[in-house]
């Protein structure tokens, strides 16, 4: 047995245009009939369908116009050279070539690029490999570390104090 809270909303739109299977259909007219919620929904819609049905037949269209509209795609046609997509056809082709010479002339510099960031990467490893042997090396440097640190902390907390309490610092007053 279906719940009523399986809600046919969704086919709701398609069931009004007659897009639906039978079967569908036969669930959206079996559901509307047990579901308030469902068939306020589909009366909603087939009003809205209705009046947009409505003002769609009101909208009086001249009869020169689909020749007008043809007429001024003729003349874009020959204003742009485009005729049955040949243009565009072309312009297509012309953008490959000019892309596909832009990246042959382009690959000798790309992989000069390459081979700097290589070994470029190289460098920098070898100086996180040595990085903890230089430090190692120099006695009490963590200690200075730590002492700088927290000198660096203790005189940013006094900036930041200084400009909470009075809006402004000079820097004249620092050097």
């Amino acid at each position: 047995m279906k719940k009523v809270t399986d809600h046919v909303e969704e086919l709701l739109s398609a069931y009004i245009d007659h897009e639906l299977t039978e079967e569908e259909a036969h669930r959206v007219r079996d559901h509307i009939k047990t579901c308030e919620s469902c068939r306020e929904t589909l009366y909603s819609l087939q009003h809205v369908r209705d009046q947009l049905h409505d003002a769609y037949e009101k909208v009086e269209v001249p009869a020169s116009l689909e020749q007008a509209v043809m007429a001024s795609i003729a003349v874009l046609e020959r204003k742009t050279g485009v005729a049955n997509g040949f243009g565009i056809w072309l312009a297509g082709v012309i953008s490959l070539i000019v892309m596909g010479a832009t990246a042959a002339l382009m690959a000798p510099i790309l992989i000069a690029i390459a081979k700097f960031l290589y070994k470029l990467a190289g460098i920098g490893i070898k100086i996180w490999q040595t990085v903890p042997i230089v430090v190692g090396a120099i006695p009490y440097f963590t200690v200075i570390l730590y002492g700088a640190t927290i000198i660096l902390i203790i005189v940013s907390v006094g900036l930041l104090l200084r400009l909470r309490f009075t809006g402004s610092y000079d820097r004249r007053e620092l050097l």
